[in-house]
């Protein structure tokens, strides 16, 4: 094999091994879901242009789901989405409320600003509350890829993400929580 021949080779497996598989599609509105009773656990990302519109840059996604060991005993219930949660270009910091976590996540892309509005779905974890939460740092930097796995034991309840104007980029890090089971109150008469 020439040494010319090894170079091409090397450059083409090294292109390939950033390349992510996504289930979006860059400038495109987006939804996703995870099926029943699975909470978010690996949220991947990379940073596209989209060559028919030259400029308009954006991320392209790709969601895993599954199962939550506490999640097994328990059905999540009362699932809902949210209303925007940013305005174009501007800072979010989101949290579900009431001890529900994230299991699902939608988007729109405006091609005028070069950005996304989010929106998340948060269901309940049946009798478990969310306690020991911790954000994570910031997990990418402006126009470079972003993998984040939900550490063992804990499950996502919310998201924050700074705009970033030179890199018409979002720089995200996760809120993520234990789950304990509420116990029911025990009376004593006596």
């Amino acid at each position: 094999m020439t040494p010319l021949l090894k170079t091409l080779l090397l450059l083409a497996c090294l292109s390939s091994a950033h390349a992510l598989t996504s289930m979006t599609n860059v400038t495109e509105d987006w939804s996703f879901t995870c099926t029943d009773n699975q909470a978010l656990l690996l949220l991947e990302s990379a940073f596209e242009e989209n060559p028919t519109l030259g400029e308009a840059d954006d991320r392209v996604w790709n969601f895993t789901c599954g199962d939550v060991p506490a999640l097994l005993e328990t059905p999540l219930t009362d699932c809902e989405w949210t209303f925007d949660v940013n305005d174009y270009t501007s800072y979010f910091e989101f949290q579900c409320y009431n001890d529900e976590i994230v299991t699902g996540v939608s988007s729109t892309y405006d091609v005028n600003s070069r950005d996304r509005k989010f929106r998340f779905q948060c269901c309940k974890p049946g009798n478990y509350v969310t306690h020991a939460c911790q954000y994570s740092d910031f997990v990418n930097k402006a126009q470079e890829d972003l993998t984040y796995a939900v550490p063992d034991g804990f499950v996502l309840r919310g998201v924050s993400s700074l705009y970033v104007a030179s890199g018409r980029d979002r720089l995200f890090k996760f809120d993520v929580c234990k789950l304990a089971l509420l116990f029911d109150p025990v009376v004593i008469i006596g």
